[in-house]
């Protein structure tokens, strides 16, 4: 041991009076290290991983060699090009594969916050994360929940990012509003329809009676909610900006009263809260 740590002194020392040549060996060194890890983490990538899914020894992807026919597009290879109808008889028809999915790359652009960005994606069948033996990370399977739609929200209706005010909650809340400070939202709507369950025809409504406040109320939630339903706010977000929508609106009808010359007594009209109030 005490031979050992004389030849690493001496070697120190060697290093030491030769400063030009153990600068170019420490760098040359780096260069090498630093070339064969970005080369082994390429090849692990490419050749060695394997891919994190069921069975991963055994995909394989289908091609279709011949003269191309129809309107297939394809940013690569033509031949692993199939339209969807050849996909379902494929998939319909298999008699060798477990399962067969397809799969369509694109690039888009994702717009931010006032920033865009390039990403990458893919268009795939219902049957993508079934056949692969995986479940995802984020969306709905059909399994579970009875549909093939893989929105951006959880389950649950949460968004992947901050709470924030929601411009069409914020904009139904004020214009609802002023509508109800504006005509009688106590008036009883005469001979209201409503749909048939197919959507495909109007039948006379029945039930209890609905008035414009409570009609301008269900309008306003209903344009809340709807942001809510496609992943883009949270459920809170909703609820909170027809609110403010609310509160932008009494401000604007206050200030709308200091302009009449004539004795007026005020708006009054029922809040989203149920609290009735006079501007």
């Amino acid at each position: 041991m005490q031979a050992l740590w004389q030849d690493i002194r001496y070697g120190l020392r060697m290093l030491a009076k030769h400063l030009g040549f153990t600068a170019i060996a420490v760098l040359t060194l780096a260069l090498g290290i630093g070339a064969n890890t970005a080369i082994f983490s390429l090849l692990n990538q490419i050749l060695l991983r394997q891919l994190p899914v069921r069975d991963p020894k055994e995909l394989v992807v289908l091609r279709a060699p011949g003269v191309r026919t129809g309107h297939i597009w394809s940013d690569g290879d033509d031949s692993e090009s199939f339209s969807y109808p050849l996909y379902k008889g494929l998939r319909d028809n298999n008699p060798v594969f477990a399962g067969i999915f397809g799969r369509y790359a694109f690039s888009a652009s994702i717009a931010s916050r006032g920033k865009t960005e390039r990403g990458s994606g893919e268009l795939v069948t219902g049957n993508y994360f079934e056949v692969l033996g995986v479940r995802p990370a984020l969306g709905r399977v059909f399994s579970q929940y009875g549909t093939y739609l893989l929105p951006m929200a959880f389950a649950e209706g949460s968004p992947l990012h901050p709470s924030y005010g929601a411009g069409h909650a914020t904009v139904a809340g004020a214009c609802v509003t002023i509508l109800k400070a504006w005509f009688d939202e106590s008036y009883v709507i005469p001979n209201p329809v409503q749909a048939t369950p197919d959507g495909l025809a109007l039948v006379p409504y029945s039930g209890p009676p609905l008035t414009v406040g409570g009609e301008l109320n269900k309008l306003a939630s209903n344009v809340a909610t709807g942001r809510n339903i496609a992943g883009v706010h949270w459920r809170s977000d909703a609820v909170e900006s027809l609110k403010l929508g609310e509160a932008v609106a009494i401000s604007i009808l206050q200030d709308q009263k200091n302009t009449y010359n004539e004795n007026f007594s005020g708006f009054t009209f029922t809040k989203f809260d149920g609290t009735q109030v006079t501007v």
